[in-house]
């Protein structure tokens, strides 16, 4: 089978076909595992699957969620499944802890009605002091074992605290691009749909600003690719610093970047342009090592402002083409369109 030579209406077809024989389910994971098997993508993978095909067996839901876990998601994304099924498992353990405790209280209830009809018929001295010695060690006994129940409840609700603190962290990195310390792509693209979605709703302005370093290439080809870097991380400095609130910031390609700023119209994005700009142009980067003279920075910016019913798509194309002009009339400008 050469992915190669299939269509994606060829593959498709072989992909249903083969869920419909050995699949226990139509997940989209599901579906994503058995592609991966008809375009050859992981080997692991594609050796298990081949094995339940030649037992002529069906992929258990479990099985399809390991072979998924295992061999397509990214390291991150594994770290945040195992967060998320450690959570799972506190809880689990919490609802056990509650539910001993809640049989516990049950049973203790029972041998107290018990103890009630037996006090109320006649009763030697002797008889009834017995009785309360019995439900003496019952009372004690029940409230060994509920101090034991509260124990794992809190050691329960302790872990589940942890692991959703690292759980958020975990999160946060996910959005996070390394080098600048800002936003990375995947997290602008959710935050800009749901920027343009809440304004339009709204009917509040929203301002995109795209942030280009300015012949980035040549630093990098002139000074190495390390003291590109810290020219990176200098800028995403800047910008972070001129930002604040529900503004989103990220590095949205190598070295451009894009700012969010809702409730903002053309004039205050306009400000907010400047003002990144003229900060960068005033800023002096040293290359690591002390061996060379300060450089220079500057950056070109695009602005567009959100018009009545447009999409997402359209605010990136017009801050692109405003990002544009700053570039043919010279760069180190602000252009708004």
């Amino acid at each position: 089978m050469n992915a190669t030579t299939l269509s994606n209406v060829d593959v498709l077809r072989q992909v249903l076909r083969l869920m419909t024989a050995h699949a226990e389910d139509y997940r989209p994971l599901t579906y994503t595992v058995w592609y991966e098997y008809v375009t050859r993508g992981d080997k692991r993978l594609c050796d298990r699957v081949e094995q339940v095909i030649a037992e002529g067996a069906r992929l258990s839901r479990p099985a399809t969620d390991e072979l998924y876990r295992h061999c397509l998601m990214s390291p991150r994304q594994r770290i945040l499944y195992n967060a998320q099924a450690a959570i799972l498992q506190a809880l689990d353990s919490m609802s056990d802890a509650i539910d001993d405790a809640s049989d516990q209280t049950g049973r203790f209830a029972g041998q107290l009605e018990a103890f009630t009809e037996r006090a109320a018929r006649p009763l030697t001295p002797e008889a009834f002091d017995q009785c309360v010695r019995e439900i003496a060690e019952r009372a004690r006994q029940s409230g060994e074992e509920l101090a034991r129940v509260q124990s794992r409840l809190q050691e329960s609700e302790a872990r589940v605290k942890q692991l959703s603190e690292d759980l958020a962290q975990i999160r946060a990195e996910v959005y996070i691009d390394a080098l600048s310390g800002l936003f990375n792509r995947r997290r602008f693209d959710a935050s800009l749909e749901s920027l343009v979605a809440k304004a339009t709703a709204d009917g509040e302005p929203l301002s995109l600003l795209l942030v280009d370093i300015d012949e980035f290439k040549g630093v990098n080809d002139l000074h190495g690719h390390v003291f590109g870097d810290q020219v990176i991380q200098s800028v995403s400095q800047a910008i972070k610093s001129s930002i604040k609130g529900r503004d989103v910031a990220a590095r949205f390609g190598g070295d451009e970047f894009a700012v969010l700023l809702p409730e903002t119209g053309s004039h205050g994005a306009e400000t907010v342009g400047e003002y990144i700009r003229r900060i960068i142009e005033r800023r002096r980067i040293s290359d690591f090592t002390g061996d060379s003279d300060p450089v220079a920075i500057t950056v070109s910016v695009g602005i567009s402002t959100l018009e009545r019913g447009e999409s997402p798509r359209e605010l990136l194309r017009r801050a692109d083409k405003a990002l544009y002009e700053a570039k043919k009339e010279g760069r180190n400008r602000v252009v708004v369109i």
